[in-house]
């Protein structure tokens, strides 16, 4: 189930599209339910994680979920890495566990750093290489922040039916 790889439950009756949590480099899923550190020069700073907004507004456990792309000795060791098929597959794998799981045809995905050129690259690869998994189609919205896409493609305006 996606819950063994990262945040998500799977005991409630699910209202709204998943959403699936990338983390960015030297992280991991549990981040997005974190208390917020640092704030943004002339912001408040927000009152609660990027999981309890979600609560907050209607969202319930069964359509929340994180996924873990980085070991723990990668975590610690920021420089060393780097897209690989192999993490694509991670990513891949758990986008179709998570629509397997609530039976969702499509998944919405909320990056940071790394998890968004690497949720990019993944969904890229798996539609350019033609694998039957998850690719572009299986993703309804796309919130990204603080990365650099050097080429990759991006939908516009958070939404990926916008160009692909």
């Amino acid at each position: 189930a996606p819950a063994a790889r990262g945040r998500g439950r799977t005991d409630c009756q699910r209202r709204h599209t998943p959403v699936i949590f990338v983390h960015g480099n030297a992280d991991h899923a549990v981040s997005w339910d974190s208390d917020i550190v640092g704030t943004v020069a002339g912001r408040p700073a927000p009152s609660r994680s990027v999981y309890d907004e979600l609560l907050s507004r209607g969202y319930q456990p069964c359509e929340l979920f994180g996924v873990t792309f980085l070991e723990a000795t990668e975590q610690r060791m920021p420089q060393l890495n780097y897209h690989s098929p192999a993490k694509y597959r991670m990513i891949l794998d758990f986008v179709a566990d998570v629509q397997r799981t609530t039976g969702a045809a499509q998944v919405d995905i909320v990056s940071h750093s790394l998890g968004v050129s690497m949720a990019m690259a993944a969904l890229t690869w798996s539609d350019e290489k033609g694998h039957q998994d998850a690719g572009w189609s299986d993703v309804r919205r796309w919130w990204r922040s603080c990365a650099r896409k050097a080429g990759l493609p991006a939908p516009r305006h958070s939404d990926v039916r916008a160009e692909r």
